[in-house]
């Protein structure tokens, strides 16, 4: 696929550092190419945005993407993923991961969004800290594709 596509992902942290995140893949029309949920346990914020990103990325790579676009809601982790690095290490081996993957790629970008424009895939995020689970969807339900209309405009 030569097409640049958008991976939404975000993170949430519930009662006890309980954190999961989730993403969704959008074609250039906005149409749903797939999306996740993945429970992580206890961790802090930077790691859990992280590890959205990191599988955003890979579902990206499964599904023959080669140009992408990953908008995520921590300008902190824009920053670490620009230069390869963190204060933070609690998310280093996260970050080198990432980049590594980044070489997989011909062309990806990594920028920041307001939490208003991400509210479908912080739906996701907390469904995953909710039910302690790690799910691939194949199409994302049709509600949180008007949230993404909704807030986006």
């Amino acid at each position: 696929m030569n097409d640049m596509v958008k991976i939404n992902t975000d993170g949430a942290i519930k009662n006890n550092r309980q954190a999961g995140c989730g993403g969704i893949i959008w074609d250039g029309k906005r149409n749903r190419l797939g999306g996740f949920s993945r429970y992580l346990g206890n961790c802090k914020a930077f790691v859990e945005e992280l590890w959205g990103v990191l599988k955003g990325r890979k579902l990206a790579r499964t599904l023959g993407m080669r140009k992408v676009e990953i908008n995520v809601g921590s300008q902190l982790v824009v920053v670490a993923l620009e230069i390869g690095k963190s204060n933070n290490v609690s998310g280093l081996s996260l970050i080198k991961r990432i980049c590594e993957l980044m070489e997989d790629f011909n062309s990806c970008l990594v920028s920041h969004v307001y939490r208003e424009t991400n509210v479908c895939v912080d739906v996701l995020a907390n469904a995953a800290c909710a039910l302690k689970h790690y799910c691939i969807y194949r199409y994302t339900l049709d509600y949180m594709k008007e949230f993404v209309l909704t807030y986006s405009n």
